[in-house]
Order: C-alpha cells, then structure tokens, then sequence
C-alpha cells in the first residue's frame, strides 16, 4: 500500500486496484471500450486481468482476427495500464475466468467489469476513497442501464441508445439480496485481504455473481458502504450480447435453485425493521418502473401478481430479529421462483 494524501485526519490509501474482466471472443470494439473505460481512471494504480476463452460460438478465423486486435490493444496501452492476459480451456464452464483472473489479480482492491459494459472514469478513486473515510471493506454506487439497439446496414453496423435509467441505488440490506441482485457486478470495489477466503462457485453457471456477494456476507465481515453517484454502465442490447438471453432460461433456472438450496443451508440473523424498509422500497421500485417497457415491464408485472408474498414477510416485522431462517427462506424461495428476477 501506498500513502500519498491525507487530509485532516484521514489518510487515504493507494493501494493497487486489479479489475478482473472476461471474453469469449465477442464483439472487439465493445470489449476495447470496456478496457479504455478503465484506462482513463482517474484513481493512478491499476491493472486489468483479462481472460479469453475461444468458445467454438465463433470460427477460427473470428478468433485469430480478434486475438490480434487485442494483442494490439496491450500494446498500445503499455506503460498507462498494466493487462495480465490468461487464455482459458474453452471446455470451461462461464465461472470458471472469474475463478481464475481473481487468482492472478494482485491488488489490494477489487472489481469486476463485464466486456460490454463501462466504469465512469472517477469510479474507483470514489469508492476506495469511501471504504478510507468510513472504515468499510465494500463500496459501492449505482449503475445506470442503458437500453440499445444494434442495427446492420450496408454502412456498416450501428449501435443506438434508446433510454437511460438508474434502475438500483439504496443503502444496503440482506433480505434484499437475498431477493434481488441488487448490486451489479460492476459497481463495486472491495478489500481483497478481508475476503481472501471467499471464491466463485464453479456449479453455479448463471448468477454467478449474485452468490458471490451472498458468500462475502456468509463470512460475517462484510462491512459495506453505499455511495449515491453513478459509476458504471450497464448495457443491454437487442442483440443478446449480455447474459439476459431466452435461450439460456434452463441454465439460469438451475443455477437459481443451487442459490436457493445454499441460501437455506445458512442460518441468517434480519431485523424486523429491515424487513419493513425493504417491503416499502420494494413497493416504489415498481411503482417507478411501472413506465418501463419491454422487459422490464413484464417484470413488474411478475412482481405485482406477486405483492401477496411480500406481505407475508409483514408478519416478521414485529419481531426483533428473525433466526427462523427456513420458514423466511422458504418465502423467499417462493417470491423468487415465480419472479425469476435479473441477476
């Protein structure tokens, strides 16, 4: 670690920053822009472990172009951004780079960014400088979605943005994890030596991410801290580039239940009045995404028909704690299973 600035009596840290990123191979100029997104970082200290899995979705020659754009790409940000690059076995499950790049990653912080999506250029010197000022080993801030459409003309391929919206931002609380995947993958930073012992799920295929912040809070020393400012971009395209894709139904239906059956394995301790807050934060969220269309609309549908089960964990709110974990997590199993809510 590195001390460089305090100011009054809070000495900030410039630690290294490692961000883990992955690819398959899929669209360069979408990955390229992922990698600037953390080049022009205003926080100094940083790198990028990148892992690139030749699946057989694209031909060999769609692999060998890309492998050279991207040898490029290393090359022309030498000496401004450190890039460790892993090839992955493309018999690998989805998880697995993530297991792997975290392995490699060398920082004193973490964070994780999709190919496709982008961090806003002050995102890690605001969230490391939080975990300083409040003693946290977690930040995080909001992501805002961005809803566009690829379009294939003789010219050439174009991407326009339809709409904008912060879709999550709140202080945190577990019981809303427990039902929502919250925070996104890409609007956080963490302290590595405090969760040396926490990894990835290689059995878990689909929100992947989703269990890995509920094994951070397994291990009783997440101490987490929310920041309201926007940090990242999260991209969704109508040419299925995220993971949100209906032919992968099956897949994200299996690794929901592996979640479900480790979520009620665990003993966990809630306040009644965090089940409250959370019941009345649920309400507004859908009650400000009722305007949405599309697929975010169908979502509040599913979640409306499904109000009634929210109001059964109204019976919880008078007391002070709950440590009946089986009867909450049999609720909220039940509230998911029909929600089928974005990882």
């Amino acid at each position: 670690m590195v001390k460089i600035a305090t100011r009054g009596e809070v000495t900030y840290e410039r630690g290294l920053w490692s961000v883990v990123m992955r690819t398959s191979g899929e669209d360069f100029l979408l990955l390229r822009d992922a990698v600037y997104s953390v080049a022009a970082q205003s926080y100094e200290r940083k790198e990028i472990v990148l892992t690139y899995q030749r699946t057989d979705k694209f031909s060999r020659a769609h692999h060998d172009e890309f492998s050279e754009n991207l040898r490029k790409l290393i090359e022309a940000l030498e000496g401004l951004l450190p890039i460790t690059l892993l090839e992955v076995d493309p018999d690998e499950d989805r998880t697995y780079p993530l297991k792997i790049a975290k392995a490699q990653a060398s920082g004193e912080f973490l964070s994780f960014l999709d190919y496709d999506d982008i961090f806003y250029p002050y995102m890690g010197q605001v969230l490391i400088d939080r975990m300083s000022e409040t003693g946290s080993n977690f930040a995080y801030g909001n992501s805002i979605v961005v809803m566009q459409d690829v379009c294939d003309t003789d010219a050439g391929s174009f991407t326009y943005t339809d709409s904008k919206f912060k879709l999550y931002g709140e202080e945190f609380g577990f019981l809303k994890l427990l039902v929502d995947n919250y925070i996104p993958i890409n609007t956080y930073v963490l302290r590595v030596a405090e969760f040396s012992d926490v990894d990835f799920d290689l059995s878990i295929e689909l929100a992947e991410d989703w269990d890995y912040l509920h094994s951070l809070v397994r291990t009783g020393r997440l101490n987490p801290s929310y920041l309201d400012i926007d940090v990242s971009e999260y991209r969704k395209r109508n040419n299925q580039t995220q993971t949100h894709n209906p032919a992968l139904e099956r897949t994200w239906n299996d690794s929901r239940e592996r979640i479900f059956k480790k979520i009620a394995a665990t003993d966990f301790v809630i306040p009644g009045e965090e089940i409250n807050d959370f019941r009345m934060k649920w309400i507004e969220q859908q009650e400000q995404l009722s305007h949405v269309g599309g697929e975010l609309h169908r979502l509040t549908e599913r979640n409306r028909l499904n109000e009634e089960h929210l109001r059964e964990l109204q019976a919880f709110v008078e007391k002070p704690a709950i440590r009946y974990p089986r009867a909450l997590v049999s609720r909220v199993k039940r509230l998911l299973g029909q929600l089928r809510l974005s990882s």
